[in-house]
């Protein structure tokens, strides 16, 4: 393990809250030191230094339980211990955990339980405050190390990936009248993997929905839109080179115009019935000369 002072993947606030937590001799908590006169940092600061300690394994947060209640206390790792015990360079005494310690570390002769650090004790035990276990105190604002943890239960609760948002609804049973605007990103998905298998990058989905959602409210239907879509991607002049210049829905978004005329124009519904079908079948015979 590196010296704090030394590691790169330490902030310069982390190195110095590591010393000042040395020269104190124990971890103190973000809530304590912010009441602390003589530290001007707030306390998202101070908890995001100490969770880069943590995460690097220079202090740990252990759990214990006082009068049925469980608190939690923040110490230095044994191998944090052992590097303050080899550390030249600190004036006065040094500490680790209760213990305090003289500087010249090399003369030493005692032994700290737990550990193969030849040490020197030179006072009593040191009263270790404890402080009320709290779930997210992990998960303060700007902690280094946490925040790929916390994002995933933020995704794990909140939002399904990419893939599985198109697959979740069974627009396929579902009559294209009453189709969402979800579904026609789905079915854009859909069409674009049909014309560019394996082209990254040829859909952003958030995009293609306010677009989608902005000719809805001028007007335009959504099974209109899907018209237009589908007119897209029969023609294979318009999806050619996929992965080169505009990406598909770009290329899209400038075609449209030249449809929209098209698909918004009525459909003119043709009135067929048995009656009309049989007569047109006897009409058919009488001009085939049967």
């Amino acid at each position: 393990m590196l010296r704090p002072i030394v590691n790169p993947k330490l902030s310069l606030r982390a190195r110095s809250l590591f010393y000042y937590f040395v020269e104190k001799g124990r971890v103190i908590s973000a809530d304590e030191l912010r009441s602390n006169a003589e530290v001007l940092e707030g306390r998202d600061a101070i908890q995001s230094a100490i969770n880069e300690l943590k995460d690097l394994k220079y202090v740990k947060s252990v759990r214990v339980q006082n009068n049925g209640q469980w608190v939690s206390k923040l110490k230095f790792t044994e191998e944090a211990k052992k590097l303050i015990a080899t550390d030249n360079g600190f004036s006065g005494h040094l500490y680790i955990d209760n213990y305090i310690v003289t500087s010249d570390i090399t003369t030493s002769t005692n032994i700290v339980k737990d550990t193969n650090v030849s040490l020197t004790i030179g006072a009593a035990p040191l009263k270790e405050e404890a402080v009320v276990w709290k779930e997210e105190e992990d998960e303060a604002v700007g902690a280094v190390g946490k925040i790929d943890d916390r994002q995933a239960k933020l995704n794990a609760k909140y939002k399904k990936p990419v893939k599985a948002q198109r697959d979740s609804r069974d627009r396929i049973n579902t009559p294209e009248e009453l189709w969402s605007t979800n579904d026609l990103v789905a079915e854009f998905y859909a069409l674009v993997e049909s014309a560019a298998p394996g082209v990254p990058a040829q859909v952003n989905a958030k995009y293609v929905a306010t677009w989608i959602n902005k000719q809805v409210g001028e007007g335009t239907t959504r099974l209109a839109v899907l018209d237009a879509m589908r007119m897209f991607f029969a023609d294979p002049r318009l999806t050619h080179d996929a992965g080169i210049g505009k990406p598909l829905w770009q290329r899209f978004f400038a075609y449209y115009p030249t449809v929209h005329g098209i698909v918004t124009k009525p459909k003119t519904k043709v009135y067929e019935d048995e009656e009309f079908q049989s007569h047109q079948e006897k009409m058919l015979k009488l001009l085939g000369g049967e």
